[in-house]
């Protein structure tokens, strides 16, 4: 069954629970894996794209915790990101984000409900990571003219390398 909803909206998220329970009852598990990635220095993110990346794992988990109460699953697994450890440059948002989802399992470690965060790395052929690889040289080999504050040029140069 797929039930299209955004994981940051309680009302699409309390509409999608009713429609799994009304077709298959109890739910036993979850796995939170939304999120999204915006590679880019510190300076040349806005608020909003910084939100952005945020909201999926950090508004999407507390979307969760306010509707499945402890004990309502057997367990609830968050697919965190190895970036918690690399830290590679430009993702500071997403690394946030990641390490709120290892800190929210740590906290709940003790409850009804076994709450589990796991540190995935890049996967083979499937995922953000590999989507978002290479698509600039592919795409746009040219330099792009971007607007930041002491930033105006963005170049992809073969084996997506970044350079300002």
């Amino acid at each position: 069954m797929i039930v299209a909803a955004d994981v940051c909206n309680l009302d699409d998220m309390q509409r999608a629970v009713r429609e799994v329970h009304a077709r298959f009852g109890k739910i036993n598990g979850v796995v939170h894996a939304a999120g999204v990635i915006n590679d880019g220095p510190m300076l040349a993110k806005s608020s909003v794209d910084v939100a952005d990346v945020m909201a999926p794992k950090l508004h999407g988990t507390l979307v969760l915790d306010q509707l499945l109460e402890d004990g309502d699953l057997n367990w609830l697994v968050l697919f965190s990101s190895t970036s918690t450890v690399t830290t590679p440059a430009g993702q500071v948002d997403y690394v946030a984000a990641n390490e709120f989802l290892n800190t929210y399992a740590a906290a709940r470690k003790d409850d009804k409900t076994q709450v589990m965060s796991v540190n995935w790395g890049v996967w083979a052929d499937v995922g953000m990571a590999v989507d978002s690889l290479g698509q600039e040289v592919a795409q746009n080999p040219q330099d792009r003219i971007i607007s930041a504050p002491v930033l105006q040029r963005l170049r992809v140069l073969p084996g997506n390398e970044i350079v300002f």
